[in-house]
């Protein structure tokens, strides 16, 4: 009960503190001191484009948006098929539509123009906050919860897909700034925002085992 409790208190107290950084960022997003500092990082990483780099990040981006939307499914679909459960699968699927929904929100609320560098790939629509960055944390967030939760993987290899994964999620939020379609503080607040969602949507899944598995009275 106590590790419960204490569970649920440091859980609440990540996701407030979270909340209220993305707030403090989104309050500031036009600051001109906010506008040097991603300009200088922007610089920095564009001077590094090569034409194999380019192909490296083009593919390491496009696992941001159809490479989430094929694992994700594929792999909770899968698991529904195989063990039947469908709160996996509603969860993938309402993670990534409610993210989707609330970065839209939240771009047309914002309103940020995208980097005046040379873009690398065609992106319409504003900046603030990076959608790849965001549905990054917030998918593949579920499917290392899942993997986590269930024990699917031995010790040392879990370890070496979270590495992975890790890794993968901060190339996704690179590749965004090296492509040209984004700065610094929109990679930085896509991951603030998913990871505010992963951890409210892995609750919900939460509430939604304890339910299943509550015996119903007569």
């Amino acid at each position: 009960m106590h590790k419960t409790r204490y569970f649920s208190f440091l859980t609440g107290l990540i996701l407030f503190l979270n909340f209220i950084f993305l707030v403090l960022l989104i309050s500031n997003i036009n600051n001109p001191f906010i506008l040097e500092f991603d300009t200088e990082i922007s610089e920095i990483i564009v001077k590094t484009r090569t034409p194999l780099l380019t192909c490296i990040f083009f593919s390491v981006s496009e696992l941001g948006t159809w490479g989430i939307i094929i694992i994700g499914f594929v792999w909770g679909t899968a698991i529904f098929i195989k063990s039947n459960k469908y709160e996996l699968l509603f969860l993938i699927i309402f993670s990534f539509s409610g993210t989707q929904l609330v970065n839209l929100v939240l771009k047309d609320i914002i309103k940020r123009p995208r980097p005046y560098f040379p873009h690398l790939i065609y992106y319409f629509g504003y900046s603030f906050p990076s959608g790849h960055s965001a549905l990054a944390i917030v998918i593949y967030g579920v499917i290392l919860y899942y993997i986590h939760k269930n024990s699917c993987l031995s010790v040392r290899m879990s370890k070496a897909v979270d590495a992975l994964v890790f890794l993968l999620v901060i190339l996704i939020g690179i590749s965004r700034i090296y492509l040209g379609v984004h700065f610094f503080t929109d990679v930085l607040g896509g991951y603030i925002s998913g990871f505010v969602w992963l951890v409210l949507f892995v609750n919900l899944y939460n509430i939604l085992l304890t339910q299943k598995n509550k015996p119903m009275n007569i």
